[in-house]
């Protein structure tokens, strides 16, 4: 087979397995880069190339593919099912303003610098960081803006699948007790809460994960 036509054959099989392979993986890959996607898409983009140069690398490249589309959904089922481990490789979203209050560590514990904070809340539609209630830095990397004016009264992420967000806690001024105290005070148990957000008085948005009947 001619050379050309060899090469647009095996980019249009690998370009069909390309797109069956992030149709399977989900829209959260193409929405929502993490960390875990984007080296998962970097390792699928890698292979595809060398199956597209290399002849004989095509087969081996299309068992690749297939094993690291297995791979990702065993991850995707494990992150599902334990917390912990999901936190290790997506990491936590991070709260940088609270109350319209800059939080300078939480900035710095993420290199992430003022300018960095106002050209992203400038993209917001956000002139100044005083109008700012409330930014979060997602798992995505991407920063999500709460203006004072539009959301005055600002709750955080306390629990989720059964395990308390410390950052959240330390930052609305709360103890483990505290937090243990208001979900027993709604006559819950902390591990059967999926998720439960608070502005430091009270608990709020409570899903469970098994909701009673």
């Amino acid at each position: 087979m001619n050379e050309y036509l060899s090469i647009l054959l095996r980019t249009f099989i690998i370009f069909i397995v390309l797109m069956i392979i992030i149709r399977i993986l989900g829209k959260r890959e193409v929405g929502q880069i993490s960390i875990f996607d984007l080296v998962v898409l970097l390792i699928i983009a890698d292979i595809a190339a060398m199956g597209i140069d290399n002849t004989k690398l095509f087969l081996p490249s299309m068992l690749c593919l297939i094993l690291l589309l297995c791979l990702q959904k065993l991850f995707s089922i494990l992150l599902l099912h334990i917390p912990r481990l999901r936190q290790v490789i997506d990491g936590s979203p991070l709260v940088l303003i609270y109350n319209g209050k800059i939080l300078y560590q939480n900035l710095k514990k993420e290199s992430y610098t003022i300018d960095d904070l106002i050209n992203q809340i400038h993209k917001e539609g956000i002139l100044d960081i005083g109008e700012v209630n409330l930014a979060i830095l997602e798992t995505s990397g991407n920063l999500s803006v709460f203006s004072k004016k539009r959301y005055p009264d600002v709750k955080l992420a306390l629990i989720v699948s059964g395990k308390i967000d410390k950052n959240n806690m330390k930052i609305l001024n709360l103890s483990k007790n505290d937090v243990l105290k208001m979900v027993k005070k709604k006559g819950l148990n902390i591990n059967n809460i999926m998720y439960a957000s608070s502005n430091g008085g009270d608990i709020f948005s409570i899903f469970l994960n098994s909701p009673k009947k």
